[in-house]
């Protein structure tokens, strides 16, 4: 959702010397009463945004480099379960509303790095990229990914390898603000509290990530607008620990 919305934008594009420049800013404000993530068994929920987003493009012959900055300066996401949640430890009488900001992804803000360089050199190319989502303390957590693909082109097919990562790593401001008031309670307190603390633990782990994959693929341009692709999929995740294998063909048409 911080891709699109409504705001302002400027545009500059030259040459400075051998190389192309584009630079673009825009002021961008979001607002969506039913938001749920693309794949996700989430329920919709209220979510807003504003922000302001800069790209930074260069190519000098074949080389091709940029970075990207998005800083958010305030977005919320009322998730129901995490709400109630909130509600829960407020009602507790036990622990500062700190607790509950740094568990809720309410009136936040973020920065987003994004930084990329490609070479082509017509039967061969190579490019990569790495991004990181830094938020204010919250259920979300502070994701860095990367990627490197490579690839070669002969006559009229192109076979490619790609690998990458994504690393989700939990922010336990709420959990580790609420562990020593845990730890002081007698234990009969600390029964009836458990399903509260360790249920705050489970939500801030509930995006974490460890995982990496391959891509081995193929495409063929049997026709001036047509394409026939092939691609083999290998990802495993060791938080929470899965592995899963893809195998995808697809024909693109330009008309």
């Amino acid at each position: 959702p911080f891709n699109s919305g409504e705001g302002v934008g400027l545009v500059y594009a030259d040459l400075w010397g051998d190389t192309e420049v584009g630079l673009t800013y825009k002021y961008i404000t979001t607002s969506v009463s039913d938001y749920s993530p693309t794949g996700s068994s989430t329920p919709p929920a209220p979510f807003s945004a504003e922000g302001h987003i800069m790209n930074f493009n260069f190519v000098t012959y074949g080389f091709e480099y940029g970075l990207n900055i998005g800083i958010v300066t305030d977005f919320s996401y009322e998730l129901p379960a995490l709400l109630g949640l909130g509600n829960a430890i407020s009602q507790t009488g036990l622990f500062t509303q700190q607790v509950v900001d740094d568990l809720l992804p309410i009136n936040d803000s973020a920065l987003l790095i994004g930084a990329n360089v490609k070479y082509d050199a017509e039967k061969w190319f190579i490019l990569a990229e790495y991004t990181r989502i830094d938020v204010d303390p919250s259920s979300f957590n502070i994701q860095d990914s990367a990627f490197v693909s490579g690839g070669i082109r002969y006559h009229d097919f192109t076979f490619h390898l790609t690998y990458g990562i994504d690393k989700g790593e939990p922010q336990y401001d709420a959990y580790d603000a609420m562990l020593p008031v845990y730890n002081g309670l007698p234990p009969a307190n600390q029964a009836a509290l458990a399903p509260l603390v360790f249920g705050t633990q489970a939500a801030l782990e509930a995006q974490q990530e460890d995982s990496a994959y391959y891509i081995i693929g193929t495409r063929w341009d049997f026709h001036p607008s047509a394409a026939l692709k092939l691609e083999y999929t290998n990802y495993s995740n060791d938080k929470p620990s899965s592995d899963e294998q893809l195998l995808s063909m697809a024909i693109d048409l330009v008309f």
